[in-house]
């Protein structure tokens, strides 16, 4: 997944490169950023979500 806070852009690229035993999608957060994922625990869980359902 991927999401832009507001006032920012996002510009999204997912490239694999690299020796084939090393390559991950793994990901880390830009260090700037970090205070984001750290505002979520605040934050009150959208009603609308989830926006599907479990398939039953």
């Amino acid at each position: 997944p991927s999401m832009a806070a507001p006032g920012y852009d996002l510009y999204y690229l997912n490239v694999l490169a690299g020796p084939a035993p090393q390559r991950s999608m793994a990901f880390c957060d830009d260090p700037r950023h970090a205070w984001i994922r750290s505002s979520w625990a605040e934050q009150a869980v959208d009603p609308r979500l989830p926006m599907t359902k479990a398939r039953r």
